[in-house]
C-alpha cells in the first residue's frame, strides 16, 4: 500500500473531524492515527476495516484507491459491478478466511503488503460467500484454495 496515497485518502474520509474523535471511533490511539496521516506507517487489515467502516468508504478504495469511494457511486455501471461483487459475509466466515490466510502466510514465511493481504481476503470471500453451503466441504476447500492463493501472491525468488 502506498502510504502517501493512503494518507491522502484517510484525510479525505476524515473531513473536518478531529484526530482524537476519529481515532476513538476506529478503536485506535490518536498517536497511531497521526502516524498514518504522516505516512509513517499503514494499518493492518483489521484496523483498515475499522477505518473504512467509520469513514463510510469501501475497503478497496481506502486501501488501494480502487473502485468507487462509497458504495453506489459511479453511475449505473458501478452499481451493476457493486451488485455482482458486494460481499456481505458472516463474521464467522470472515474469521475463518483470515485465520487460514494468516496460517498460510506464516507457513510460507511470507511478508505480504496490506494491499495484497486485502486482495487475498476479498478474493477468498468472493469464492466462499454464498458458495459451498455444506460447511464441512467448504472448510476442506478453503484450506486448499487459500493455500494456492497465498502461494500465487508470494514474491518470486
Amino acid at each position: 500500500m502506498n502510504s502517501d496515497a493512503f494518507k491522502d485518502r484517510l484525510k479525505t474520509i476524515m473531513g473536518d473531524e478531529s484526530n482524537r474523535s476519529f481515532a476513538e471511533k476506529c478503536g485506535i490511539s490518536e498517536g497511531t492515527l497521526r502516524r498514518y496521516l504522516r505516512g509513517d506507517t499503514t494499518p493492518d487489515l483489521e484496523t483498515l476495516h475499522a477505518i473504512a467502516d467509520v469513514g463510510g468508504c469501501t475497503l478497496a478504495w481506502l486501501a488501494a484507491g480502487q473502485g468507487p469511494m462509497r458504495r453506489g457511486e459511479g453511475g449505473q455501471l458501478a452499481e451493476e459491478k457493486e451488485r455482482r461483487y458486494v460481499i456481505d459475509p458472516s463474521a464467522e466466515l470472515m474469521a475463518q478466511v483470515q485465520e487460514r490466510l494468516n496460517a498460510c502466510i506464516v507457513k510460507y514465511g511470507a511478508t505480504l503488503s496490506v494491499e495484497k493481504t486485502i486482495n487475498l481476503t476479498m478474493t477468498s470471500m468472493r469464492i466462499f460467500d454464498g458458495n459451498y453451503k455444506d460447511r464441512e466441504f467448504r472448510e476442506l476447500m478453503m484450506d486448499s484454495v487459500i493455500d494456492n492463493l497465498v502461494r500465487l501472491a508470494l514474491p518470486e525468488k
